[in-house]
């Protein structure tokens, strides 16, 4: 029998970069670079050219068409593979396709899809990107930039709701902007649990910037082979999904799927998630240009970001540059432990707690909203292994910390040991962060069984209101930084 923690683990581990499948709109190719073979291939090759997919396996790529052979061979000194156009004559009609070219492990992955009219004239496209971008330099804050974000993707791609979705520190992600037709159900203010999106998929909308489904019903388009072991596909466009993932969409009542990825530091702080109520055909060339949005928009999310945490920065090191003049006088005129407490507001404005202890040999003074003297104790000792330069912190104490009973309204704690002989340390408390979250659909049902052991994604997405008890607010990385001039304090 299968419990829920060993679904999600299921979930996780599904292998989506080798599903050895693509999506229909395309067809795909992997080619040997040595002697240009074509040693997989995908099994609608019939329904683009006059020939097979067994008829081209094992022949060079010259065989499909020697002008793409040759852009192929120019392609693999280039520093930057970029798309290309191409009339293919060995296909039905002769239509012309729209072809593109990546380096997978040992394979050239040359995949194409049939051009659309923006493809064969873009420029109006890239103007419109210009004038979308240079409208976001506006923005006065995260959220006024994700949202004209949403707004400008919802024009430049035509998908009925855009939401942009930012994740929090355990990867459950909230809805705080969004662009939608009446028809689509509203998200905004929502939240949805991290198991929505499993950690290898994560990585894949780390490492890929776009994902696009213009058809949630598709059925996958097997590969066809030469080489025994699976081609890794994380880097393909027209990879297949996974069937759960499609399931998903279409309990969401979504008819094609797009997302842009929000890439902060090399990590995955958000996405851009664009709906459609029906299956939508994207042309390539829009599709790239909202590549080309996205980068210009994380690059814009970044120097916010930065700027943002700049400023709260410099206003805490501007506390501790007070604090420690003010501090060392009063040191000079009473005990530590006096000067400490009678400056106990000001500690707590230092890093924007609620609490404040100060300990040293075992003497405690607390100001504000603390624990007992018994808990500051016994947790001094547990995160004592924990503290990494010296500097720990937690904003889920009952969850981190076991075998110590913290009053309900403290969840979280920052830890500075100062210095080690003697030993002295300054906790900061913060208190539990009570709010009312709304997510789309019950999170503890993110995932579901059905009789015959088949793992499912949940089926309804109303509104699920639950109070979030028991965690305090972040610790940012402002925090942490302003934290660690407190060892300064030492001798």
């Amino acid at each position: 029998m299968i419990n829920e923690n060993q679904d999600l683990t299921e979930c996780d581990r599904e292998p989506i970069h080798i599903p050895s499948a693509i999506q229909p709109h395309g067809f795909f190719l992997a080619i040997d670079p040595i002697d240009e073979k074509i040693v997989a291939a995908s099994s609608n090759i019939d329904l683009f050219f006059t020939f097979s997919t067994q008829g081209i396996l094992g022949q060079p790529l010259s065989t499909l068409s020697p002008v793409v052979s040759e852009w192929v061979k120019e392609q693999q000194t280039a520093t930057e593979l970029l798309p290309s156009i191409f009339v293919l004559t060995h296909s039905h009609d002769a239509k012309r396709f729209i072809v593109s070219l990546h380096r997978q492990d040992s394979y050239l992955i040359l995949e194409a899809e049939p051009a659309m009219h923006p493809d064969l004239f873009p420029d109006y496209l890239a103007q419109s990107v210009i004038n979308e971008t240079i409208a976001l330099t506006s923005a006065a804050s995260i959220e006024e930039l994700c949202h004209q974000g949403a707004l400008a993707l919802q024009r430049l791609s035509g998908f009925g709701r855009v939401m942009a979705y930012r994740f929090d520190e355990d990867f459950n992600g909230s809805v705080i902007a969004q662009a939608k037709i009446p028809e689509m159900e509203s998200y905004l203010d929502h939240h949805f649990p991290a198991a929505d999106i499993p950690v290898q998929a994560r990585e894949l909308y780390r490492t890929n910037l776009i994902r696009f489904i213009p058809n949630s019903t598709y059925t996958p388009v097997p590969l066809q082979s030469l080489v025994s072991a699976p081609i890794d596909m994380s880097q393909s466009l027209l990879r297949s999904v996974s069937p759960i993932h499609l399931e998903y969409l279409r309990n969401m009542d979504v008819g094609a799927s797009m997302s842009l990825s929000i890439i902060v530091d090399g990590r995955l702080w958000g996405l851009f998630a664009l709906h459609h109520p029906s299956p939508l055909p994207l042309a390539y060339t829009i599709r790239r240009y909202c590549e080309m949005f996205i980068r210009i928009f994380n690059a814009l999310v970044q120097e916010k970001l930065s700027n943002e945490a700049s400023q709260t920065f410099f206003r805490l090191k501007d506390r501790y540059s007070t604090l420690k003049e003010v501090f060392q006088t009063l040191s000079t005129q009473s005990t530590v432990h006096e000067a400490f407490t009678a400056l106990g507001q000001t500690w707590l404005d230092a890093l924007e707690s609620d609490g404040v202890c100060l300990l040293q040999n075992g003497a405690i003074s607390v100001f504000g909203t603390v624990p007992e003297t018994s808990q500051i104790l016994a947790l001094s000792e547990q995160i004592d292994t924990l503290h990494q330069n010296d500097l720990y912190t937690c904003t889920s104490l009952e969850n981190i910390l076991n075998g110590i009973s913290f009053p309900e309204s403290i969840a979280g704690v920052l830890s500075v040991i100062i210095t080690h002989h003697p030993r002295t340390e300054i906790l900061w408390f913060r208190r539990e962060w009570i709010k009312e979250l709304k997510w789309a659909g019950n999170p503890d049902k993110a995932v579901i069984i059905d009789p015959t052991q088949r793992i499912s994604p949940r089926k309804s997405f109303e509104t699920f209101t639950l109070e979030q008890r028991g965690k305090s607010i972040p610790w940012s990385a402002s925090h942490l930084l302003a934290a660690n001039l407190y060892k300064e304090f030492g001798p």
